[in-house]
């Protein structure tokens, strides 16, 4: 006999469903129509009778499928206040992996700069009030850990120079390994690097390599192995 459990996060999304479809309509909901939306327990990922009463107040199916689900989330832009809170508490309980699932959702310079703004509200540990970039990077040490929120800052578009971080952007463009590489440190010293490490900003390419350059010193990696950001 099959006793194995059945997925809450499939289609179609209806009472009972769970999940991060479930979370993201319902920031979807509450970025369109206000907090008022879902006042009682929010983007909860949780697919319950507060969520069933919001449908039917805006004349929506109690049920969504995968087309209406996809239709609905067009366009939609990301609810920083609600992402604000939820990477403030994620950070604050250590869940690294939460935080990181949850910057996956900002897309663009912009969602970060929203976002940003309101975490500034916020107080990691008790401490003072930080950027997103500044608290992330405080809360979350080990080395590994600030290469993958890097290449999440990366990706959103934000630039670093290898000491600072900016929206605006430097010169030279930042790089990041597409799969294991060498790097060489000198003519006859070279260290290997895994994927997706954010390596530093392009100076130029060289026939095969590219040039790089990472708090203040040069580097050669092979251009097969790296994309920019």
């Amino acid at each position: 006999m099959d006793v194995s459990p059945v997925s809450k996060d499939g289609f179609p999304l209806k009472r009972g469903s769970k999940g991060d479809k479930v979370r993201a309509m319902q920031e979807m909901l509450i970025a369109k129509f206000g907090k008022q939306i879902l006042p009682r327990y929010g983007a909860d990922g949780d697919f319950g009778p507060e969520m069933s009463a919001a449908l039917k107040k805006l004349k929506m199916p109690p049920s969504i499928d995968e087309s209406t689900y996809n239709v609905l989330m067009q366009g939609r832009k990301v609810a920083s206040t609600s992402l604000a809170q939820q990477i403030f508490a994620a950070a604050s309980k250590g869940d690294f992996t939460g935080t990181i699932n949850l910057l996956k959702q900002l897309k663009n310079k912009e969602d970060y700069r929203t976002t940003s703004d309101e975490f500034k509200n916020y107080r990691l540990g008790g401490g003072v009030r930080q950027t997103l970039v500044n608290g992330l990077f405080n809360t979350f040490t080990k080395e590994d850990q600030k290469q993958a929120i890097r290449f999440e800052f990366l990706r959103m578009g934000l630039q670093f120079d290898g000491n600072k971080w900016s929206l605006s952007g430097f010169d030279g463009v930042s790089i990041v390994t597409i799969e294991p590489a060498t790097v060489w440190v000198n003519s006859s010293e070279t260290i290997q690097v895994p994927a997706k490490m954010v390596l530093g900003n392009e100076v130029s390419k060289r026939l095969d390599y590219t040039l790089f350059e990472n708090n203040g010193k040069h580097f050669l990696v092979h251009t097969k192995s790296i994309q920019s950001l």
